[in-house]
């Protein structure tokens, strides 16, 4: 999995951006709207770097500092030796909307900046964006960061950071510094024996005696004028084995169907649910122990995938028939930004069970919804022009593909515009609070092609910044739902592309292999419909498809599809083994199959999922 984060830099006193040009877009040029920053904000130098591929007289750089008014945007001057073309702005700290510009044909092509992570829009135009820092607070570079772990309990961590002053030249001020670690919510500050600053403020930490789990470094410089910078975080693991996505198995648990560890959080049925869309009592308290009976131990789980833990509305609503009512048990239809579902056991449940997982070794991933969110939720009341409402994926003028990015999965669920910078900046800061706040993981991002790119690309982006810097990766997949086709190339590069698209150094480490799953998972070892030289055809073509860094998920089943032991019950032999009935419709519940070879099926696809490559 890709860690890197292109040439963009915004550590120093200088934030840095740059790129070779890319496809010619739209110039961001009306409907402006407001500039990042506002009177008193300071005035940070900010470069910007670009390499042309091909003729382009005249670059130069324009934003939305100065309305992106070709007539006076700032030029590039170059190229260097390394042909690059490069100016530096004084800008205030914020997102700020730009486009690289140049000439060729006597016509001004605006360009995207491909090696700028972040976007912006402005209206209903997207562009590069550039995040500000503020550079009157000092910060940190890292050198290096080393974990060891020579025997149990005798782990050992070095790093070392220099450091970078305010704009302003105040020096250093070492006493003031903070250095905390931070041990699964077990918080203290540094000794003088494994922290030593310089008295130009340059850091180096030695840590011993250290057991096996996660821990958190958080480091705040300060300066002699009395700035105290942002936490610059070191994250690291101690661990008999070095841990890589790559082959991980990842488990995953629908909360409330789980277990029930704590029955004192159940509230009962729910006023015209019908039971099988009602609360059950799963919640954290029972997942911590299964993790703590070693339950997940000797499946040879390595993560587990949650599903949102969000609160819920606690009513019940319309299902998507029309006629039976549901509640949010799934944890997808979120009313609070940031607050654990009492139901699941709250926060101190959630603490409890990272903290056990940790333990055994094991990665928590959030499932992260970003496309919508319930009609009650806090910024629908408060900030309702950060969504759209009104159109109903699947009805009248409201198709899937078209409204992919627009439409509402239900009358209920308002659709995040991703357009507008304000949601979007709140949704990642959301992301950013709950993988700090309770030392998660990583994120599993839901319905990622009913969002503007800007949403995973700005997530991504904060996430690998905030957390990455001292090496440990946090896992962000996506969920892309395509289909599969029985032809030859190029009969499925639609399918492949789209999930692709979102994958790379700005975007997400994978995706779950939707085309895989439709083609083979339980064609091959379900219906028994395919066989294996087709199993085996459909891998390799797979590895060819996708990113070359990206880490995949194959599956043979999750919450949005039919078990894969109710597939398998399928055999073609007559009309009790309907390939319709798995459909799960609230008149044909399907049950658990009554003769062994389903779950002889499942044996073999399972064995199959575990050694793909």
């Amino acid at each position: 999995m890709s860690a890197t984060t292109g040439e963009t830099s915004t550590t120093g006193d200088t934030t840095t951006t740059g790129g070779t040009d890319t496809t010619d877009t739209t110039a961001g040029e009306t409907d402006t709207g407001t500039t990042t920053g506002g009177p008193g904000d300071a005035l940070c130098p900010t470069e910007f770097r670009f390499k042309p591929v091909g003729p382009a007289a005249n670059p130069r750089v324009a934003g939305e500092w100065h309305d992106f008014d070709l007539a006076t945007a700032t030029a590039l001057t170059g190229p260097d030796g390394a042909g690059y073309f490069t100016a530096t702005i004084d800008l205030p700290p914020g997102l700020h909307a730009y486009k690289l510009v140049y000439d060729n044909g006597g016509e001004a092509q605006w360009v995207l900046d491909p090696l700028q992570g972040r976007r912006k829009y402005v209206g209903e135009i997207e562009n590069s964006g550039i995040k500000v820092r503020d550079c009157t607070l000092p910060t940190f570079t890292i050198g290096s960061s080393e974990p060891e772990r020579p025997a149990p309990d005798q782990g050992t961590y070095s790093a070392s950071l220099s450091y970078v002053d305010g704009i302003a030249g105040d020096g250093a001020d070492p006493d003031a510094f903070e250095a905390i670690l931070d041990e699964e919510g077990e918080t203290r500050a540094l000794t003088a024996e494994e922290i030593t600053i310089t008295a130009d403020g340059d850091v180096t930490i030695d840590l011993s005696g250290l057991s096996d789990g996660k821990y958190v470094v958080r480091l705040r410089g300060a300066t002699q004028g009395g700035a105290l910078g942002e936490p610059v975080r070191l994250v690291f693991w101690i661990e008999a084995e070095p841990f890589t996505w790559n082959g991980a198995l990842v488990y995953m648990v629908l909360t409330d169907r789980f277990r029930d560890g704590d029955p004192g959080n159940n509230n009962g049925p729910t006023p015209m649910a019908d039971p099988r869309g009602d609360w059950h009592g799963g919640d954290l308290v029972g997942l911590r122990q299964a993790i703590a009976d070693g339950t997940l131990d000797e499946l040879g789980v390595r993560a587990i995938w949650l599903t949102p833990f969000q609160t819920n509305p606690a009513d019940a609503y319309v299902a998507a028939d029309g006629l039976h009512y549901v509640t949010g048990y799934h944890g997808y239809w979120p009313i609070a930004p940031r607050q654990v579902d009492p139901r699941l056991g709250g926060e101190d449940a959630l603490r409890a069970m990272v903290k056990e997982a940790h333990a055994h070794g094991i990665r928590i991933l959030q499932d992260y919804v970003i496309n919508h969110v319930h009609e009650e939720h806090q910024y629908m009341k408060d900030h309702p022009e950060w969504f759209r409402t009104g159109c109903v994926c699947g009805t009248d003028n409201c198709d899937w593909t078209g409204h992919a990015l627009d439409c509402m999965f239900a009358a209920y669920l308002p659709d995040i515009n991703h357009t507008v910078p304000e949601a979007n900046a709140a949704f990642v800061d959301d992301a950013v609070w709950w993988l700090d706040s309770f030392n998660l993981d990583g994120l599993r991002v839901d319905a990622v092609k009913h969002v503007e790119e800007v949403a995973t690309r700005n997530l991504s982006v904060e996430v690998q910044e905030t957390f990455e810097g001292a090496g440990t990766e946090y896992f962000q997949m996506g969920e892309t739902a395509m289909g599969w086709s029985d032809c030859a190339d190029p009969c499925n590069d639609e399918n492949y592309g789209t999930i692709a698209k979102y994958i790379g150094p700005y975007g997400l480490d994978g995706q779950f292999d939707f085309v895989l799953y439709h083609g083979v998972s339980y064609r091959t070892f379900a219906h028994g419909d395919k066989g294996l030289l087709h199993a085996d055809y459909w891998v390799q073509h797979g590895l060819e498809k996708w990113p070359e860094d990206a880490v995949m998920t194959p599956y043979i089943g999750s919450h949005d599809t039919p078990r894969f032991v109710t597939l398998a019950d399928y055999r073609g032999q007559d009309a009790e083994h309907d390939k319709g009935v798995p459909g799960n419709q609230w008149d044909n519940t399907a049950v658990a199959p009554s003769d062994p070879e389903p779950y002889d099926r499942v044996r073999v696809g399972m064995a199959w999922l575990l050694g793909l490559p």
